[in-house]
């Protein structure tokens, strides 16, 4: 959408499937193009056009065949910006792709280290994302990259008005080194990572996507991170759930207790299995969507924050 006229045309277009999805009940469509009409509706189009971000130019040998080439990265965003959208409920997006080359000699993919400001315009803070090499050297990384990001800064305010650059002057500042602690950054204002459980979804080309519900967040993983956290060696370690089941006829009467309703027996079960077996990844699975169920919200969590950090997750 370019205009105001195409962004009528594609509600008039929503709005008419809506109609459509309620009348043949699929409540599921109804709902997706609720949610569509209510984004499109107060997202500020001109805004998406006249700021798709600031990109940085550079030159570099691959790191594979080892031919230069020229590429381009974000240097610049904001949830404005095509590549990070805020949903005005503060829903933020980073593709899989996310400052990502492939090679044009050898098609090797790798990400882009260079430098990048984003702006929360809710937390009115302005995060400087190092590149992570930089790390062990941080009083180097201050002088090396405060000019890059002063000029940064000064680009991105000639894109705003006088009221918007006067609260941008106004806004805290947090250094993050790498990719990681930037987008803890943008979680929560914090490089430091805090531990809370999120949802991770593998799509169809191999590429991941980490859905944080609580920062409303979502950060695609791409396809060459997706293997090397889930190579060959892990997935050995895991067993498919029917396997699991049968393995153990107790755990397999606990799920369908739980099925059934009954989950103070199911409780039961699954606490005897877990003092037995504290590391059975379909165990502790199970476990904490049960103590979830029963109110033991804080120990559900505990349980999944140790599967996520073990990496470790039921097919």
């Amino acid at each position: 959408m370019e205009n105001q006229e195409q962004r009528e045309d594609f509600i008039y277009y929503l709005e008419d499937l809506q109609s459509k999805a309620r009348r043949w009940r699929l409540f599921l469509l109804d709902k997706l193009c609720e949610y569509c009409l209510t984004f499109i509706s107060r997202f500020p189009v001109h805004k998406y056009k006249d700021f798709e971000g600031h990109y940085m130019e550079g030159l570099g040998p691959c790191g594979r065949c080892s031919m230069f080439f020229s590429s381009s990265a974000l240097s610049i965003i904001s949830p404005v910006s095509q590549s990070v959208v805020d949903f005005q409920y503060n829903w933020v997006y980073f593709p899989p792709d996310f400052n990502y080359v492939a090679c044009p000699f050898c098609n090797h993919e790798a990400e882009i280290e260079s430098p990048l400001l984003f702006h929360s315009l809710e937390r009115n803070q302005v995060i400087y994302k190092i590149p992570a090499p930089w790390n062990e050297q941080p009083e180097k990384a201050m002088d090396t990259f405060k000019p890059i990001f002063q000029k940064l800064k000064e680009e991105y305010k000639k894109l705003m008005s006088r009221e918007e650059a006067e609260s941008l002057e106004q806004s805290s500042e947090i250094l993050a080194f790498g990719k990681q602690e930037f987008y803890n950054a943008v979680k929560t204002g914090e490089s430091k990572q805090q531990a809370h459980t999120t949802i991770l979804v593998k799509q169809k080309d191999g590429s991941g996507l980490e859905i944080d519900s609580l920062n409303r967040i979502m950060i695609g993983i791409h396809r060459n991170e997706m293997t090397k956290q889930f190579n060959e060696e892990d997935s050995e370690e895991r067993i498919p759930l029917e396997a699991a089941l049968s393995r153990n006829d107790r755990l397999n009467e606990a799920v369908a207790l739980f099925n059934s309703g009954d989950t103070i027996e199911s409780k039961e079960i699954l606490e005897q299995l877990y003092s037995e077996e504290a590391d059975d990844v379909y165990i502790n699975y199970n476990l904490a969507i049960v103590l979830y169920s029963t109110g033991e919200a804080e120990r559900a969590r505990q349980i999944m924050n140790q599967l996520n950090e073990r990496k470790q997750w039921p097919l």
